[in-house]
């Protein structure tokens, strides 16, 4: 059989020195930091300027949200306001020292991935241009 096996990916070239960690392999097989550099944080301040919100986003900010909604999906506490809470069996430090609540909230609010001006199918068509090019 040609070329392919089956469950094999091949994310870096092999003869990389580069420590392999989680973080780059999920880089690698997403297109993660791509898609929030080009994308995210972009719509996002577009979209809040386009409702009247004073809003900026940096990368670092945006990527760290997603971190934190990432642990929150494996550690789940009732609310997310919980993550911050100051009761000593409820709070998640870990989570209440990557950024305030209020800011939370906030990037929650504005987290956009497509420009609302453009028709509906667009941001379908972002998403797909985004993934064609990470998955070949």
């Amino acid at each position: 059989m040609g070329g392919y096996n089956f469950g094999e990916m091949h994310i870096f070239d092999q003869t990389s020195d580069t420590e392999l960690t989680p973080v780059k392999i999920f880089n690698a097989a997403t297109g993660f930091e791509k898609l929030v550099e080009e994308i995210i944080v972009r719509e996002s301040i577009r979209y809040a300027h386009q409702n009247g919100r004073s809003f900026t986003l940096t990368d670092e900010e945006a990527k760290a949200f997603f971190g934190m909604n990432f642990l929150m999906g494996y550690h789940c506490l009732p609310t997310f306001r919980s993550y911050w809470s100051t009761d000593p069996d409820m709070g998640i430090p870990y989570i209440a020292n990557v950024m305030p609540i209020n800011r939370f909230e906030e990037i929650h609010t504005n987290l956009h991935f497509s420009d609302n001006s453009n028709e509906l199918i667009e941001p379908i068509r972002l998403m797909i241009e985004h993934s064609k090019y990470d998955l070949l």
